[in-house]
């Protein structure tokens, strides 16, 4: 999918937005902004309570990757900031993952209804990734 996107740019940035793509972080954002934690099954109150506290700052913050929003907190005796990052829960990761297995299997293992299902979802952290100031971007754009 990399590679339909983007052709022109090398194997090891390829690789790279690949990793950004289906990493644990993206995922979970992605599962959020699609709205798939809303099906889930009741889960143990602790696990829930992450997934709507993480669902409520993904949401205030236009659906941002960890890597691009940071929030201060105040920690310690007497308080000071610290720079805190909004990790998902590894559910969330999951779930996305569930779905793409689950498209890939009823597509009858077909990559061709597994790309038209599942590029739009994919395309939003690729866009996202393309835009973002990562080193693997820095290399893209020759920076």
């Amino acid at each position: 999918m990399c590679f339909d996107a983007s052709p022109f740019y090398p194997p090891s940035v390829l690789s790279e937005l690949k990793n950004v793509l289906v990493c644990n972080n993206s995922l979970g954002v992605l599962t959020v902004k699609f709205k798939f934690h809303k099906f889930l099954k009741p889960l143990p109150r602790e696990i829930q309570t992450l997934i709507d506290t993480f669902a409520k700052k993904q949401k205030a913050n236009g659906h941002k990757f960890p890597s691009a929003y940071y929030e201060i907190v105040k920690l310690g005796n007497p308080p000071e900031d610290y720079a805190a990052i909004n990790v998902p829960p590894d559910v969330l990761g999951d779930i996305f993952k569930s779905i793409a297995g689950a498209v890939y299997k009823d597509s009858n293992y077909s990559m061709t209804t597994f790309r038209i299902v599942m590029t739009p979802f994919l395309n939003y952290t690729f866009v996202k990734a393309k835009s973002g100031s990562s080193e693997v971007i820095k290399r893209i754009k020759g920076v």
